[in-house]
C-alpha cells in the first residue's frame, strides 16, 4: 500500500478491459 497511485490505476484498467469486452471486435 506504499503506492496509492497504483490502486487508483486498478479501476481504470478494469474499465478498459470491460470496454474491450463490451465493444465488438
Amino acid at each position: 500500500e506504499s503506492h496509492p497511485e497504483c490502486n487508483a490505476r486498478v479501476p481504470a484498467i478494469m474499465e478498459a478491459l470491460e470496454k474491450l469486452e463490451l465493444s465488438p471486435k
